[in-house]
């Protein structure tokens, strides 16, 4: 939900083909805003997300995709100005890869997912989260791809393209 305009401030990642845990580069991030993790992680891996100001994170959507990389997107607010690191943990090591951006002008409830939706395919040169009808004027929209074969992505109009991860896989 929003407040006032969403704001993009900054992003990180970090990727690796394999290990746990993997850490982001620190970023400086505002009380208040809210953070968002993409993250990429082996099947069957149960991954936890915290950062170095112990931010609780929601899991706001997991999506099985084709193959064996089930993409998920977690939130959480921040609790204080400054440094942040987020880490993702899985019981074994896997190829790990994370995106965590920065908002401001986010709604900071519990709440503040107004709506979800994804698609998985094994193949293909075209993927489609598929319509969302959101209940709040101003709501922020974050997708997020997972792909190994298509080097470029065609986001649809209005759309911003905020980072890849890297040459391990980009999300």
């Amino acid at each position: 939900h929003a407040q006032a305009a969403p704001t993009w401030i900054k992003d990180t990642s970090a990727s690796t083909a394999s290990g746990t845990p993997l850490r982001t580069p620190s970023i400086s991030v505002t009380a208040g805003n809210l953070i968002v993790v993409g993250a990429l992680y082996n099947k069957g891996l149960a991954p936890a997300i915290t950062d170095s100001q112990g931010n609780t994170y929601q899991l706001d959507k997991v999506q099985a995709v084709g193959g064996d990389r089930p993409a998920a997107v977690y939130s959480a607010i921040a609790n204080t100005t400054g440094s942040l690191v987020v880490t993702i943990t899985t019981p074994s090591a896997s190829r790990l890869s994370l995106i965590v951006t920065e908002f401001s002008g986010i709604d900071t409830s519990s709440s503040r997912v107004d709506q979800t939706n994804g698609a998985g395919a094994a193949s293909g040169t075209a993927v489609s989260s598929g319509n969302i009808t959101t209940t709040v004027s101003g709501d922020l929209l974050v997708g997020m791809l997972s792909h190994s074969y298509i080097p470029n992505c065609v986001l649809g109009a209005g759309y911003s393209h905020l980072r890849d991860t890297g040459s391990t896989g980009r999300t």
